[in-house]
C-alpha cells in the first residue's frame, strides 16, 4: 500500500541556461555545448519523461511547480514548461502543472505553505537572496508572508540560484529558509574559477 497521496516536483528556475548562450539581461555569455534548438529538445524531453515515468511508476498524482522568473533563462524556461504542460495535459486527465512568472510565488498543502523563488529575477536584482539569510532577505520574506496572509501556516522559503544546499530553520519564526543544489553539474567557468562542487536533488516528506 502506498503511504503517499501525491508527489510534487519543484523546479526553482534556471532550468534552461540562456537563449543564444547569454543571460536574460545579456550581461555576459554562458558557456554551452548546444544551440537553442538542441537545448529546447533536451529540456522538453526531460520534463515530459520525468513526469511520465514517475506517474507511471508510482500510480500517484503528480503536481509540477516551475519557477520561470530567473536570471539565466526566464522566457526560455516558460517556453519549455508551457510545451511540457500541453503535452502532459493531453496524457493525464489529472495533470497539475503550474508555471510561475512572478519573482516570488507560493502554494499551500495541508498546514504548510511553500514559498518558491529562484533567488534572482530576470530584470531588477543583480544581487538576489543570499545563501545565508541577511536582514534584507528576512524583511522581504516577512513582507510577502504578511501581504498574502500566510501567518497561520508553517512556511518554507525555497530557493536555488547559489547551487548550495543549506537549510536555515532558525532565523525566521515559523519559516524555514532552504537553499538547494543544482541538478546540473557546474559549468566549465565555475569549475575553473571555484570548484566542481556537487549536483543533485532533494526529497522532502511532508506530513499534512
Amino acid at each position: 500500500e502506498n503511504k503517499y497521496d501525491e508527489i510534487h516536483l519543484i523546479d526553482l528556475g534556471d532550468f534552461m541556461d540562456g537563449w543564444d548562450g547569454m543571460t536574460v539581461r545579456r550581461a555576459h555569455p554562458l558557456p554551452q555545448n548546444m544551440d537553442n534548438k538542441q537545448a529546447f529538445r533536451v529540456g522538453l524531453e526531460f520534463k515530459v519523461r520525468l513526469y511520465n515515468s514517475i506517474a507511471i511508476m508510482t500510480g500517484l498524482k503528480i503536481v509540477s511547480h516551475n519557477i520561470t522568473n530567473s536570471n539565466h533563462s526566464n522566457d526560455f524556461d516558460y517556453i519549455v514548461n508551457y510545451s511540457a504542460k500541453e503535452i502532459l495535459s493531453s496524457q493525464f486527465g489529472n495533470c497539475e502543472y503550474y508555471i510561475y512568472q512572478r519573482f516570488i510565488n507560493h502554494y499551500i498543502i495541508g498546514n504548510h505553505c511553500f514559498i518558491l523563488c529562484h533567488g534572482k529575477d530576470s530584470h531588477n536584482l543583480k544581487f538576489g537572496f543570499k545563501h545565508i539569510l541577511d536582514s534584507k532577505g528576512k524583511d522581504k520574506i516577512a513582507e510577502y508572508i504578511k501581504h498574502h496572509n500566510l501567518q497561520d501556516y508553517f512556511c518554507t522559503f525555497e530557493k536555488g540560484d547559489t547551487h548550495l544546499q543549506l537549510f536555515d530553520h532558525c532565523s525566521i519564526d515559523k519559516c524555514d529558509y532552504n537553499n538547494y543544489m543544482a541538478l546540473s553539474p557546474a559549468s566549465e567557468w565555475v569549475q575553473t574559477n571555484f570548484s566542481k562542487g556537487r549536483s543533485g536533488l532533494s526529497i522532502m516528506e511532508v506530513d499534512l
